[in-house]
């Protein structure tokens, strides 16, 4: 079964995808990323392994998708669980604090990955998308602080 976090999201959205990310999610879990086979999230899903490839191209790439739904899901858990109170630099340094010490606990943080050729921190921070999502989550707060003399523009 999925982690219950990957099932809210799944629920948040309508992406046909969605119950196959999260079935590769818990093999991924479970097996880790190099013994979990196509079949294992095929079965996991209750789809045929056709199937998968009418969303993805290969596991890679549905461990990438996998590592953005994650990362979405962890910063939505950050921006709900850490208060901006009108200070910028108090207010990363809060963040780091959370990321730092909430990441371990994060499903697929510690996800086994054999292979030599998938570095896990390029699968987060070598994602456009994902630094885009942080660079938005940071860029109202960075403006009113900006904006109130509080730190002097870039």
């Amino acid at each position: 079964m999925a982690p219950a976090s990957l099932r809210q999201k799944a629920d948040r959205t309508n992406e046909p995808s969605s119950k196959l990310l999260h079935a590769a999610a818990s093999c991924f879990i479970q097996k880790g990323y190099q013994s979990t086979t196509l079949d294992d999230i095929a079965n996991t899903a209750a789809i045929s392994r056709r199937s998968i490839y009418h969303y993805f191209n290969s596991k890679r790439e549905i461990l990438e998708a996998v590592c953005r739904l994650q990362a979405e899901l962890f910063l939505e858990e950050v921006n709900q669980q850490v208060d901006y109170e009108g200070d910028f630099a108090q207010f990363i340094n809060d963040c780091l604090f959370y990321v730092i010490n909430k990441a371990p606990e994060s499903e697929l943080f510690m996800i086994r990955i054999e292979n030599a050729d998938l570095d896990p921190v390029m699968l987060y921070f070598g994602d456009q998308r994902i630094i885009q999502a942080w660079i938005d989550f940071f860029e109202p707060y960075y403006i009113e602080a900006v904006e109130e003399g509080k730190i002097p523009p870039s």
